[in-house]
């Protein structure tokens, strides 16, 4: 999953663009990101607490205005994700309105151009420039989004772009005299993509959708945790000591019901810590993941916890070789081949699985191309004869991996992104299969 997710934290910034277009008159119309909690933002802020948290809304329809006039969609699913900042409102609101500091505050964003403004409505051109080894991959392109402020929010139209419609919003909340809680709402129409190499890759590996909008959040708002609150001195975890997300019973049914009315994943970002290998400390940086899976938890946990099943959950798995260890733990070599429409990219992940008490399964990167992968997947019952997943992840790519793979070291955040769009690839992978084997 961490070769899908690199292609998730890509396409999410290849946005492109060569001419811009008049100020577009438009009402906003993008849910709050507090409508999925009746408009409580301390019951959010008390979620969110030290970490970023993705989650999506219903779906509804929308009217898009674009430069073709308005546009209709019956069924659009906004993301939102939430950060508390050691901030006070007034300076989140001067950090994001001043949009020509976008350039040196986004990574690939490397300037910003005023083209026309009118009272609260701004129309910008940004450049974006995604260094690549392989230049058919790389981007030095331009993006023009209309940015709209009034209250506690920024409203943003997509004006020209590949990703040729969408929109969304910042708003900030007060949690306390020196913190704020910060969030994006937005949307994007992945489904009518133009310019050659977005179309081809969208079209190549179309699953990669699914993961798309919680990465495009989660790089926003990690930029601005580190913005307002750098990580310091990372914390050390013994082995197999994973951070987690402590929820309490009331926060599991809130999580629970968020998975429910959306379809889609809840997933906390943590902040990195050091990990053990061998005689060193390695910083990951985990996401715990919650998701519900369409079928019974014996029949959930016996399909994930066989990696003999990716080869036919996943097109880009070509071959499986599993080695039992003992009656608790198993080792599998798994060959994955990425293709993107105009390159693919072969990589080789080894994993050890340990069952684990408690319907839980461990599992650590033991060797292969991907050098740092751990996590811990845990399946609960629900009363539907469905399963409550939780999965906390981490992975990233080593010094030592093939020359295609490391191309995805060049993208910002390179560490964190792949983990963000390749769980909700995996969850709706998994429910694929195991809603087709379930009828076959």
């Amino acid at each position: 999953m961490i070769g899908l997710g690199l292609l998730v934290s890509s396409a999410a910034l290849m946005y492109a663009t060569t001419s811009h277009a008049a100020i577009i008159n438009w009402q906003d119309n993008v849910p709050s990101a507090t409508k999925p909690f009746a408009g409580n933002a301390a019951q959010l802020a008390r979620l969110v607490d030290n970490d970023i948290m993705v989650y999506s809304h219903p779906s509804q329809s929308l009217n898009l205005a674009s430069k073709k006039g308005t546009l209709h969609y019956n069924n659009v699913r906004f993301s939102s994700a939430a950060i508390i900042v050691p901030a006070k409102p007034e300076q989140v609101k001067q950090l994001l309105s001043q949009y020509s500091g976008y350039a040196g505050l986004f990574p690939t964003l490397t300037k910003a151009t005023l083209l026309e403004q009118s009272g609260n409505i701004t129309q910008m051109k940004y450049r974006i420039h995604v260094p690549v080894p392989i230049p058919v991959l790389s981007f030095n392109e331009d993006v023009v989004m209309q940015h709209q402020v009034s209250g506690n929010s920024i409203q943003t139209l997509i004006v020209d772009s590949p990703i040729q419609y969408g929109t969304g919003k910042f708003e900030w909340f007060p949690v306390d005299s020196n913190h704020t809680l910060v969030t994006l709402t937005q949307w994007g129409d992945l489904d009518k993509p133009k310019g050659f190499l977005v179309s081809t890759i969208l079209k190549a590996i179309p699953e990669i959708k699914q993961g798309i909008p919680q990465s495009v959040d989660t790089f926003v708002l990690e930029t601005l945790k580190r913005k307002f609150s750098p990580d310091g001195k990372l914390p050390t975890q013994g082995p197999r000591q994973l951070p987690y997300k402590k929820l309490q019973q009331d926060e599991i049914q809130l999580v629970q019901q968020l998975n429910a009315r959306s379809g889609n994943p809840v997933m906390f970002i943590h902040r990195p810590v050091n990990m053990p290998y061998s005689n060193r400390a390695e910083s990951l940086q985990f996401v715990s993941t919650y998701a519900t899976l369409k079928a019974p938890a014996a029949r959930s946990t016996q399909v994930l916890g066989s990696p003999a099943n990716f080869k036919n959950m996943f097109r880009q798995v070509s071959k499986v070789q599993v080695k039992p260890l003992s009656k608790q733990a198993s080792e599998a070599e798994v060959m994955v081949k990425v293709g993107l429409g105009v390159i693919a990219i072969p990589f080789r992940i080894n994993l050890r699985y340990y069952n684990e008490p408690q319907n839980k399964l461990y599992y650590q990167a033991n060797g292969g191309d991907i050098e740092y992968m751990q996590g811990q997947m845990q399946f609960s019952p629900l009363s539907n004869q469905q399963t409550f997943l939780s999965m906390t992840s981490a992975g990233k790519i080593g010094d030592n991996a093939p020359f295609l793979l490391k191309i995805g070291k060049s993208l910002p955040y390179s560490d964190l992104l792949p983990t963000v769009g390749g769980a909700p690839v995996f969850i709706y992978k998994a429910n694929q299969y195991l809603s087709n084997s379930k009828n076959s």
